[in-house]
């Protein structure tokens, strides 16, 4: 996963005989890491959907966004090799306002998405994708 903040980075491996390895930023192995919490961390992939797929956008409004850097990129390879990345934009507050009252830029339960770089965008919930958005500390 790969995060605004490069050194909160990781790569997590499966070895699908019990066994993990986690990795820095830097592609360096992690030694001291829970194997609990990283098996777990797969099971968060299980049942994620998305809210919904955004059409009808102008071709500027969703360029602007597209072009954009990722706020996150989650990218998952399965057993054979095939590759996912979900990319993650942040997206404006529709008011400047949180849900408390206080003021924000970015809209604090919804983000937009791109699912393996199809131009297609899609409204995603924090509430949904939380479970996925770790850091590496979460691991140690």
């Amino acid at each position: 996963m790969l995060l605004i903040n490069p050194e909160k980075s990781f790569t997590l491996k499966n070895f699908n005989d019990g066994s993990f390895a986690l990795l820095n930023h830097k592609s360096q192995p992690e030694s001291n890491f829970s194997v609990e919490k990283a098996a777990r961390y797969f099971t968060y992939f299980q049942n994620i959907q998305f809210e919904d797929v955004l059409s009808g956008w102008s071709i500027e409004k969703k360029d602007s966004v597209l072009k954009s850097k990722p706020y996150i990129i989650i990218s998952v390879q399965d057993m054979n090799g095939v590759e996912s990345n979900l990319k993650i934009f942040r997206k404006q507050s529709d008011n400047g306002i949180d849900d408390f009252g206080e003021k924000t830029e970015f809209d604090m339960n919804r983000a937009y998405a791109m699912l393996n770089n199809n131009n297609e965008l899609l409204l995603i919930q924090y509430y949904t994708f939380d479970p996925l958005l770790k850091e590496i500390d979460y691991f140690r």
